[in-house]
């Protein structure tokens, strides 16, 4: 259900919770806090992420010049 301390450790690069939850806001990830602090994150949130990634507004960016290029007029 919930990832493991070293899944979330694997996941973020980091060891200290405080450290985690902020790589988990910065990153958009969802998660709950447990009562002694440790951010709680859904296997099928981080599954669901890794076979869709969100689009970042760079590749949008891109996208978008791309298509406007190679338009045909």
């Amino acid at each position: 259900m919930f990832l493991t301390q070293q899944e979330l450790r694997d996941l973020t690069g980091l060891k200290r919770s405080s450290a985690q939850i902020r790589w988990l806001v910065d990153n958009g990830f969802k998660f709950l806090i447990d009562a002694v602090g440790r951010p709680k994150v859904l296997r099928s949130v981080v599954e669901n992420r890794l076979e869709n990634p969100p689009r970042s507004k760079s590749t949008n960016w891109i996208e978008e010049n791309l298509n406007h290029w190679l338009r045909k007029p």
